[in-house]
């Protein structure tokens, strides 16, 4: 999960209602077309990066033209009397027109002239039945190498190659090929918003991190550092407090403290919330008394230099400061302990 940035691949509910299809003369970039009975007061539509952004009153059609291609993650948002209707949709093409019906949610029934819309769906079932058919890493791997290869001139890419890294991001061999595949995109897509071409090179290139060098606030709201004893291995955590699966994680790991301080490794929460009393109310609220420190607002911050931006992330550190392995979740650091 990221803090800033919900970067997901949605799973939509699709109905058998007529399609509506407006005149092609009529049509703008993203055509809206819509069926409800709940009070809507105006409706948000941007991209991803919010690079361009359209808050606009409620219409059964409602019309958008943007200045770049239609070729990204695209937020839609409806303003009801029962609050915030949120969904996102990767769309490409032009004159795309996305059909559906809002009641307690947004339901998508089609999706014309984007058949990047059902490129997502499709590899959001097809890479779910392979985790559930428990079918082999190798064959997982080709999956989403051919899936990264054949959108490599679209965000998209991003969205498949953030699952690849989450597999293999202790195998550099692996990594190193996934960059090689990226390397081709042109420097406009390397740096969007969502690119995950620093997060690769900082795998393949920084092996060391100096932790004493970055100064957080300590649970009382004071400047401090970190300090690593000699005999022992650290367990990073970077957090923050509305995170899902962060808080699912400190569930399982206040239960397995004692299997930590038997293998000599000490967690150190590290949280990028910046609401002090938030983040100090939640630790005392759930009694996780692990040591805990709350990045501060700063031009020096872990998590940029370690492009760290998908939540949880742990790295496990010799004293030295040697990483030896990342993870995105504690069952998969728990498994090497086994």
């Amino acid at each position: 999960m990221k803090q800033t940035i919900a970067f997901l691949i949605c799973s939509f509910v699709f109905a058998c209602t007529p399609e509506i299809k407006p005149r092609k003369s009529d049509l703008s970039d993203i055509n809206l077309v819509i069926q409800t009975n709940s009070k809507i007061d105006s409706v948000w539509i941007s991209n991803i990066g919010q690079t361009e952004s359209f808050y606009l009153p409620f219409k059964d059609t409602i019309k958008v033209n943007f200045k770049g291609k239609i070729n990204d993650l695209y937020n839609i948002a409806f303003y009801t009397e029962n609050g915030r209707k949120v969904n996102q949709l990767w769309l490409n093409g032009n004159y795309v027109i996305v059909n559906g019906k809002l009641n307690d949610k947004i339901e998508i029934d089609s999706v014309i002239n984007s058949d990047l819309y059902y490129k997502s769906i499709n590899f959001s079932k097809n890479y779910r039945d392979l985790i559930q058919n428990k079918t082999d890493s190798a064959a997982i791997d080709q999956f989403l190498f051919e899936n990264i290869s054949q959108n490599i001139q679209s965000p998209f890419s991003f969205a498949v190659a953030n699952t690849f890294v989450h597999r293999n991001q202790n195998n550099k061999a692996k990594i190193g090929k996934l960059f090689d595949i990226l390397s081709t995109q042109s420097d406009t897509l390397k740096n969007h918003l969502i690119s995950i071409h620093q997060k690769i090179e900082n795998i393949l290139e920084i092996n060391f991190l100096n932790i004493g060098d970055y100064t957080f606030a300590n649970i009382d709201n004071q400047p401090s550092t970190i300090n690593m004893e000699k005999s022992k291995t650290y367990l990073l955590d970077f957090w923050f407090v509305n995170c899902p699966p962060c808080i699912r994680d400190h569930k399982l790991i206040s239960k397995k403290l004692d299997l930590l301080e038997e293998k000599k490794v000490e967690l150190i929460g590290i949280s990028t919330d910046q609401n002090h009393s938030d983040w100090k109310e939640y630790l005392k609220k759930q009694n996780y008394n692990w040591k805990n420190y709350r990045e501060i607002d700063s031009l020096k911050r872990v998590t940029r230099d370690m492009a760290i931006w998908s939540f949880p992330t742990y790295l496990l550190l010799k004293s030295n400061g040697e990483i030896k392995a990342r993870y995105n979740s504690f069952r998969d650091f728990e498994k090497t302990l086994e």
